[in-house]
C-alpha cells in the first residue's frame, strides 16, 4: 500500500538530512568548516537533533562561522527538546560557564542530571562536580561520589582522578586507599599526566616535594652518568640550593658500574641527594617525567635521543651534552641547555639551568612542547629519524 503524501514527503526530507549531515561530518574530517557548517544547518533545520547540535558546537567554536554562542544555545535547546544527551550536556556547560546565557548553576545541574540519567559520562562528572561544591544544589558527597562513580566506570578520566581523590581523603565518605589507588592508575592507563605523576610519586613517596633533576636511561659510562653525579655534587658545593633539590637516576645498567657511581655518590657525601629507582616503564616511567623540572642527558654518543624527545614531549626542557645528534634543534627552538660531554659541561648544564628565572622557565617548557610538535610528532619524527639514521650510514 503506498505510504500517504505526507508521510512519503517526510521520508524524503528525513533522507535528505541524513545525507546532509553525512556530508557535514566528512568535510568536518577533512578539516573544511564552512562546507561542515553548512551541511550541518541544512540537516538541522530539517529537525535532526545529532546535527542541531553539532551546528551549536560550530556556533560556539566560530569554526566554519562568526561565533555566536547565543545562536550556539539556540540549537542546543532545539536539540535537547529531543532527548538529545549531548546537547543536554552542552546547554550544561553553556549555563555553568555563562556562554550564551547568564551563568546559572542550578539550570546547569539540571541539563546535567537529564544528560546524566542517559549515561552521558562527561555529564555524570560535572554534575557531580556541582553537588561536591554545592554550586547551584546541595552538597552531598554520597551523590557526588555516585556520580564520579558512574563517569569512572566508562573511563572518564577527570571522574577517575575525582573519585581517587574523594576515596583517598575519605571526604566524608569511607576511605578506601586501594579503590583510590586503582582510579589514579586507570587515568594513568589513559595517558594522564596527572595521574602518572602521581602513580609515581606513590611508588617513591620519599621524592614527593622535591625539586627532580631527572636522568633516565641505561647506567652505562658512555651516558655520562658519573660526569652527571659528580657535577651535581660540584654544583651544589658551588651554588647555594634548597635541600629540596635531589637528582633521580632511573634506568637499568651493568651493576659495577652502578656501584662504581654510587660509590662516587657516598664519597661526596651527595648519596642522601640521589635517588636509584630502577628501570622504569610504562606509567612509571611517564610519571617520572612528569614530576620533573628538567631532564638531564650528558651522553658521550646518541644517534638520535628518543629519551630526549620523550621528555620533551611532556613538557620537559632538556640539558644534554653537544654529542646528543638532535642537540642543534633544541638549542635553535630554546627547549633545553647544551654543553660539552665533560664534566666542565655538565656542571655547566645544571648552573645555568639554576640561574634561570621562572619565567624564563616556563618559557623554556612551552618551548620544549613545541620543539616535539613542530619536529618529533607522528608525521615529523618519521622524516626526522630518517635524516638521523641517513646521516649516520654517511658517516660509517
Amino acid at each position: 500500500m503506498p505510504l500517504p503524501l505526507a508521510a512519503a514527503l517526510a521520508v524524503l526530507a528525513g533522507a535528505a538530512a541524513w545525507a546532509a549531515f553525512d556530508r557535514g561530518l566528512a568535510a568536518y574530517m577533512e578539516g573544511d568548516f564552512k562546507t561542515a557548517f553548512a551541511e550541518m544547518k541544512e540537516a538541522a533545520e530539517a529537525g535532526d537533533p545529532t546535527a542541531a547540535n553539532n551546528l551549536g558546537v560550530l556556533l560556539s567554536t566560530g569554526r566554519g562561522t562568526d561565533p555566536d554562542p547565543e545562536a550556539a544555545v539556540d540549537w542546543y535547546r532545539k536539540a535537547a527538546a529531543k532527548g538529545d544527551d549531548e546537547a543536554q550536556f552542552n546547554l550544561g556547560v553553556a549555563y555553568e560557564q555563562g556562554q550564551g546565557v547568564p551563568q546559572d548553576y542550578a539550570t546547569a545541574a539540571k541539563w546535567y542530571r537529564l544528560a546524566a540519567e542517559k549515561g552521558n559520562a562527561s555529564a555524570q562528572y560535572n554534575l557531580g562536580t556541582l553537588v561536591f561544591r554545592n554550586l547551584g544544589v546541595p552538597y552531598d558527597p554520597k551523590e557526588a561520589l555516585k556520580w564520579y562513580r558512574a563517569a569512572a566506570a566508562k573511563g572518564d578520566v577527570p571522574a577517575l582522578k575525582s573519585l581517587g581523590d574523594m576515596l583517598g581523603r575519605g571526604d566524608e565518605v569511607p576511605q578506601d586507599l586501594a579503590g583510590s589507588a586503582a582510579a589514579y592508575r586507570k587515568a594513568a592507563e589513559a595517558g594522564d599526566a596527572e595521574a602518572q605523576r602521581a602513580l609515581f610519586f606513590e611508588a617513591f613517596p620519599e621524592l614527593l616535594n622535591k625539586r627532580i633533576l631527572l636522568y633516565l636511561g641505561r647506567i652505562h659510562e658512555k651516558k655520562g652518568c658519573d660526569l652527571l653525579v659528580e657535577a651535581f655534587s660540584q654544583y651544589l658545593l658551588e651554588t647555594p640550593t634548597p635541600p629540596s633539590l635531589h637528582l633521580v637516576m632511573a634506568g637499568p645498567g651493568d651493576n659495577d658500574f652502578r656501584r662504581k657511581v654510587e660509590g662516587i655518590a657516598e664519597r661526596l657525601e651527595i648519596a642522601s641527594r640521589i635517588t636509584w629507582t630502577g628501570m622504569l616503564t610504562g606509567d612509571l616511567k611517564w610519571g617520572a617525567f612528569h614530576a620533573a623540572e628538567a631532564f638531564v642527558l650528558p651522553s658521550h654518543q646518541e644517534n638520535f635521543g628518543i629519551v630526549v624527545a620523550e621528555a620533551l614531549a611532556c613538557v620537559v626542557p632538556v640539558l644534554i651534552s653537544d654529542k646528543v645528534n638532535i642537540w642543534r634543534e633544541i638549542k635553535q627552538d630554546n627547549a633545553g641547555l647544551i654543553e660539552a660531554d665533560d664534566l666542565p659541561g655538565t656542571r655547566n648544564l645544571l648552573r645555568r639551568w639554576g640561574i634561570l628565572g621562572q619565567a624564563e622557565r616556563r618559557t623554556m617548557r612551552d618551548n620544549a612542547k613545541a620543539c616535539f610538535d613542530n619536529r618529533f610528532g607522528v608525521r615529523r619524527g618519521a622524516e626526522s629519524l630518517r635524516d638521523v639514521l641517513t646521516t649516520c650510514v654517511r658517516k660509517s
